[in-house]
C-alpha cells in the first residue's frame, strides 16, 4: 500500500523542481537589462583605407550572399546606410 503513494510523492517533488528550476531561468532572463545599439559608438582609432579581396558569406551553403567580392574604401569617404542608420568616416 504505500510504495505507490510514495512513488507518486517523489515524481510530483521531481516535476515540482524541475519547475522551479525553469522559473528561476526565465526570471533571470526578465531581470537582464537589455543591450540597447543606439549606434553611437565611434571608432575613432580608424586610419588609412579598408581593402575586401575574395569576401564570401553565406547563411547556408546553397544560398551565398557575397561570393568573391572585392571593393576598398579610400579615405575620407563617408559611407551611410540608411537601413541601420550606420554612417563611417575613413580619416
Amino acid at each position: 500500500m504505500l510504495p505507490r503513494p510514495v512513488r507518486y510523492l517523489s515524481l510530483t517533488n521531481a516535476m515540482i523542481q524541475r519547475g522551479i528550476a525553469a522559473a528561476d531561468v526565465i526570471f533571470n532572463q526578465i531581470d537582464l537589462k537589455p543591450e540597447i545599439n543606439d549606434g553611437s559608438d565611434e571608432i575613432s582609432d580608424i586610419r588609412g583605407d579598408i581593402t575586401f579581396k575574395n569576401v564570401s558569406f553565406s547563411y547556408s551553403e546553397n544560398e551565398k550572399i557575397l561570393d568573391n567580392v572585392n571593393f576598398s574604401i579610400e579615405r575620407g569617404i563617408l559611407l551611410q546606410s540608411s537601413v541601420n542608420q550606420v554612417q563611417v568616416k575613413l580619416l
